[in-house]
């Protein structure tokens, strides 16, 4: 749906996706890509920001490409 440009249909399955612990960080990574790409960066750091801390409590390998995410978000000028 994102692909789409469908954003809001996108951002409302996601949400939905967040409901476990363990897919909440997978589906927080997914939402703030969302947010992004709907042109709503300040809503999509604060997700991944959400999605970064629960990678680090139970340990995910994913932890250091959150952490790139947010790095290259924040070298990027902010639009939203």
């Amino acid at each position: 749906m994102r692909e789409q440009g469908r954003y809001a249909e996108a951002l409302a399955v996601w949400r939905g996706e967040a409901s476990t612990l363990d897919s909440t960080a997978y589906t927080l990574h997914h939402l703030g890509d969302t947010h992004l790409a709907a042109g709503a960066p300040a809503q999509a750091r604060e997700v991944w920001e959400q999605a970064v801390e629960i990678d680090e409590r139970l340990g995910h390998a994913g932890i250091a490409k959150a952490r790139r995410r947010l790095t290259g978000w924040a070298a990027t000028p902010s639009s939203g």
